[in-house]
């Protein structure tokens, strides 16, 4: 059994509550997002002799996946700890047993606690990852696309890349949905039924949990997660520049979903499902969405939505790297 379960999504699809509800059990912990497992080359670092810690991101909206340095204190350590974990590791599973054990030990936790490392990107690596460790395995949460969008369009990306995003995601989540190591979990089954969701995720990672009473009272008093996560994220200033951004506090669950989506943003919506997306190879999008229990109208008459020069731009450097190195 892999002792790290890699947590991965769509961005604000409610990652950082089930790190929360993860990180409040006896028996297992989930720190503040690493991004290291999202680096593709990092899984080749065996093979090339060296940590890798940066490669070119399959995230539309990103250049590149790179390991979060600042946050290894919340695990622990520091990055000459991390390339010693790496130096004395044969491969990946051995890396992530003693990578875990320096956190479970870190968190007072049993000692066959498993950790989930949450970082969205992952869903980019998910494939590779299980492949690398046959034991591994790997969730993946899901939440209303339009929700997403909305909160996406609010933290400043651009119709057109938000669509993408989601998109990308889902595409994903589509072809892992059979993979008997992957479990797809649904935001809105976390908000109504947290410690089910808990317990079925638990479940599936090998480690089976029963006590409710002291799960409910891990998640109301982890202030870990506050400071090591939410906190740290503003003060770093990773998160901080999105409008409209907040630090919640632990212990508390809201539904995200619950509120009114404005005209413009369905508007929004409905011509990305009339975009044509094949050459990122997205297709059926929208019998995707339905598989996973969302389904819209689409509406014809409604313009397509186009990426921006700077999107394309973006684009053509990921591919003129991705050649390059």
């Amino acid at each position: 059994m892999s002792r790290i379960v890699l947590i991965g999504s769509c961005p604000s699809s409610g990652s950082t509550l089930l790190a929360d509800l993860l990180d409040s059990t006896p028996i297992s912990a989930c720190g503040p997002e690493l991004g290291l497992f999202a680096v593709k080359k990092f899984y080749t670092s065996w093979e090339k002799g060296r940590l890798i810690t940066r490669d070119i991101s399959d995230s539309p909206y990103l250049l590149y996946s790179q390991l979060n340095k600042e946050n290894l204190s919340g695990y622990g350590i520091d990055l000459k700890i991390l390339e010693f974990i790496f130096k004395n590791s044969k491969n990946l599973r051995e890396f992530t047993t003693e990578f875990s054990n320096w956190f479970i030990a870190l968190r007072s936790r049993a000692s066959n606690a498993i950790t989930f490392e949450k970082t969205p990107q992952n869903i980019d690596t998910i494939k590779i990852f299980l492949e690398k460790d046959e034991s591994a395995r790997a969730v993946i949460i899901l939440r209303n696309p339009l929700y997403i969008f909305d909160s996406l369009i609010r933290r400043d990306f651009s119709p057109f890349l938000a669509f993408l995003t989601i998109a990308h995601c889902f595409q994903i989540a589509y072809n892992l949905k059979d993979h008997d190591r992957v479990l797809i979990v649904k935001y809105e089954d976390l908000v109504s039924q947290p410690f089910q969701a808990v317990k079925k995720i638990l479940t599936f990672s090998g480690i089976p949990f029963d006590d409710e009473e002291t799960f409910w009272k891990m998640f109301k008093n982890n202030t870990y997660r506050y400071y090591h996560d939410r906190l740290r994220d503003v003060i770093l200033f990773k998160n901080a520049v999105w409008k409209q951004w907040t630090v919640q506090k632990t212990g508390t669950i809201k539904n995200a979903n619950d509120r009114e989506i404005p005209r413009r943003i369905e508007k929004l919506f409905s011509r990305g499902l009339n975009t044509n997306l094949e050459k990122f190879k997205i297709s059926d999008l929208n019998g995707i969405f339905k598989f996973f229990g969302y389904e819209f109208q689409k509406q014809e008459e409604l313009l397509p939505l186009n990426p921006s020069f700077r999107e394309k731009a973006l684009f053509l450097k990921k591919q003129i790297l991705r050649l390059l190195l």
